[in-house]
């Protein structure tokens, strides 16, 4: 993936707090994070003695933000990655990408 072109939407590389209130028509998104889902943290326990389901209190990023879900063809994107760093003078974010047991460095320049 490369710099975005003078014709193409400027593109943003954040997290998924980020990609919640963004305007997909403005920009093309580009979200890392480390699970494809986020958990309501307070409701868990429940979870465990049965009072709630484990979907009940399970959000996946692609209802968070649908541009970044596979049926939507716009040029947003989801990394199931670690950031390591972010190099805001050259435009360049440090991913760990988690493929199995093997971790890979990747720059990917926004």
């Amino acid at each position: 993936m490369g710099p975005t072109k003078a014709d193409e939407k400027p593109r943003v590389v954040g997290g998924v707090r980020l990609m919640k209130g963004i305007d997909t028509k403005l920009y093309d998104v580009v979200c890392v994070a480390p699970r494809n889902h986020m958990v309501f943290t307070p409701l868990l326990a429940s979870t465990c003695v049965g009072t709630l389901e484990f979907r009940s209190v399970a959000e996946p990023i692609g209802r968070i933000q649908p541009a970044i879900s596979s049926a939507n063809p716009v040029r947003s994107y989801f990394f199931l990655a670690n950031c390591t760093g972010v190099d805001a003078d050259d435009h360049v974010s440090l991913l760990a990408l988690l493929l199995g047991k093997k971790v890979e460095k990747v720059c990917l320049k926004s």
